[in-house]
């Protein structure tokens, strides 16, 4: 993981929370919304094109969950960056396997159909061209062979795969395997407090 600068632990105007299926973002930003009092927004539910033009025109709330395309997206992820800090909650294969009953509309939705054949492909050109990369022809190999007996585990390890990638280059701060509670401790610091008075808002 990359070394957190200081100037990023400062207050910020927003906190863009990403992670894998089954990590918490939605929990941790309910939760943080109500301790602060401010507005919150799932902007997995939009289109990738409606939430860059919210980052470019600057109409995002405090509190924002972002999805798999966003992070990805090169002009999104520069914006996340810019308009706020962006938190990874890095939570454990065996951790996300136990929620997966409350999360499984979630895999089919934003990961598996999307990222299947990208992995394929991507083992396909490591096991022709070799890969220095960790997540290369090796990382392919336990989700190939999870396949048949384990098709959840499976498609979330292809999507760890595929993703992580983008996460670290992304992230702002990392949170591996934290609490809700410890989660949303650091959305408050990275948040200036409100002031009195301030309305608060629910989008999610």
């Amino acid at each position: 993981m990359k070394s957190v600068p200081a100037s990023r632990l400062v207050p910020h105007a927003s906190v863009f929370l990403v992670g894998l299926p089954g990590s918490g973002r939605a929990t941790v930003a309910r939760a943080a919304a109500r301790v602060l009092g401010v507005a919150a927004l799932d902007a997995r539910a939009r289109s990738l094109g409606d939430f860059r033009g919210a980052l470019v025109q600057g109409r995002v709330p405090r509190i924002v969950v972002a999805g798999a395309r966003a992070v990805r997206d090169d002009a999104c992820r520069s914006l996340m960056r810019k308009r706020g800090a962006v938190v990874w909650l890095d939570v454990g294969t065996e951790q996300l396997l136990a929620r997966e009953q409350g999360c499984k509309q979630e895999y089919e939705q934003e990961y598996e159909q999307e990222f299947k054949q990208e992995f394929k492909q991507g083992c396909k050109q490591g096991s022709k061209q070799g890969s220095k990369r960790e997540e290369g022809l090796e990382g392919c190999m336990l989700p190939l062979a999870l396949e048949a007996h384990a098709p959840r585990e499976a498609a979330l390890r292809r999507a760890r795969w595929v993703l992580e990638p983008a996460f670290l280059a992304a992230a702002d701060v990392a949170l591996c395997d934290a609490s809700v509670d410890l989660a949303v401790g650091a959305v408050c610091a990275l948040l200036p407090v409100p002031r009195p008075g301030l309305t608060s808002g629910f989008l999610l």
